[in-house]
């Protein structure tokens, strides 16, 4: 906090009374929206009722941080965190200001030997406890019959399940492995707006930068007409924010001796047949400049290595609808209920898990997902 008045000159006491807002939310919400599937008709969710005027549902993040601050940059920084779900602060709820309290409470971390290093874990694991993993076997269908799910189809070959948990993107599973595009959940999901994506260069730098620490991130100067042009006009922003990641200053081996490794990631659209060709060639170049704009100085001859991570990559390696990172927007009040629930109304036997279906996206989410979902098989089957 201190840190944060230092740089921001807000009036004093304002981070303090910001975090207590924003610790409130978490306490009533995170019982009933993170931690557990969400029962409208529970103990926790009336208890949660009588508190409902904490949780700031009716105004959006920037309505609630612009009253909390007087700096417009101090608006900006905490106006971020909607990305985090892959949404506008000028269209979600400020409940979703409870992640900077997570942040601001629990830290971020960097997993030993990188982030890979979390499913490698869960694997070891699982074959600790007698789990055949099948790497490079690709699902073609759930099968089912009726409304009874009763195993998976790999290579046209039918595996006979008991239970079958889709971590895959939840449109994409009702529509190519279910077949099904009538049901109520599908219908909901083929209208709901899909999230924003990312456009990733992974750029390793011949020389290092003592202009820029571990997380760096460079914000444009207009933050209302950059989700204008995500969520509106469907282009990537033509001045984004940047956000620049370098693991090579915390970790040296992340890099050859003398470089660093850059991860730079600007907010994309979702993929609806943009040209991205022209798209990231645009991107680049307003990267390009956005950071000769901060440091005083071109990179691009210091580029040594270059690769690319567009919503289209994002959509052929992970299959995610539209190349979206969080499945569906919480860009309105209800999109929390909106999401696929953990256990399938629809099919016996089918549970969901990941990043598109509850409580939501980014590796914290989708690992409260699996463990929300082992718990109701538990409870179902037990």
């Amino acid at each position: 906090d201190e840190a944060l008045q230092e740089q921001l000159h807000e009036p004093e006491g304002s981070f303090k009374k910001y975090f207590e807002y924003t610790t409130d939310i978490y306490s009533i919400a995170a019982p009933v929206f993170l931690y557990k599937e969400i029962k409208i008709f529970s103990w926790k969710a009336v208890k949660m009722l009588f508190q409902f005027r904490k949780l700031d549902a009716f105004r959006t993040m920037h309505e609630s941080n612009k009253a909390h601050f007087t700096n417009p940059k101090t608006v900006q920084l905490f106006d971020r965190y909607a990305t985090y779900t892959g949404s506008s602060p000028y269209k979600a709820p400020a409940t979703l200001n409870i992640i900077p309290h997570v942040e601001h409470a629990y830290g971020g971390w960097l997993p030993k030997n990188g982030i890979h290093a979390i499913p490698e874990a869960m694997a070891r694991v699982a074959r600790e406890n007698d789990v055949d993993i099948q790497l490079n076997s690709s699902v073609d269908s759930i099968v089912k019959e009726g409304k009874k799910v009763t195993g998976v189809k790999i290579g046209g070959e039918k595996h006979q399940c008991d239970i079958v948990v889709a971590n895959s993107d939840v449109k994409a599973t009702y529509h190519s492995l279910l077949g099904d595009r009538d049901s109520k959940m599908a219908k909901r999901y083929e209208q709901l707006e899909p999230s924003s994506s990312g456009l990733v260069f992974y750029w390793g730098m011949d020389c290092a930068f003592p202009e820029f620490s571990i997380n760096n991130i460079l914000f444009s100067d207009n933050y209302q007409e950059e989700f204008h042009e995500l969520f509106e006009s469907m282009h990537v922003p033509s001045k984004p924010t940047v956000y620049i990641n370098i693991t090579s200053k915390l970790i040296p081996t992340d890099a050859p001796r003398g470089c660093e490794n850059w991860f730079v990631l600007v907010n994309a659209p979702c993929n609806v047949g943009q040209d991205w060709e022209a798209e990231i060639k645009k991107a680049r170049n307003s990267v390009l400049e956005k950071i000769k704009e901060t440091i005083g100085e071109d990179v691009s001859g210091h580029i040594m290595h270059e690769h690319l991570l567009s919503p289209v990559d994002i959509q052929r390696l992970t299959g995610s609808s539209q190349g979206s990172l969080y499945g569906i927007s919480s860009n309105s009040r209800t999109a929390a209920f909106k999401r696929q629930s953990n256990n399938s109304k629809r099919y016996k036997n089918l549970y969901f898990a990941g990043g598109s279906a509850h409580p939501g996206g980014g590796i914290p989410m989708v690992t409260l997902s699996g463990k929300i979902c082992s718990r109701l098989i538990m409870e179902d089957h037990s």
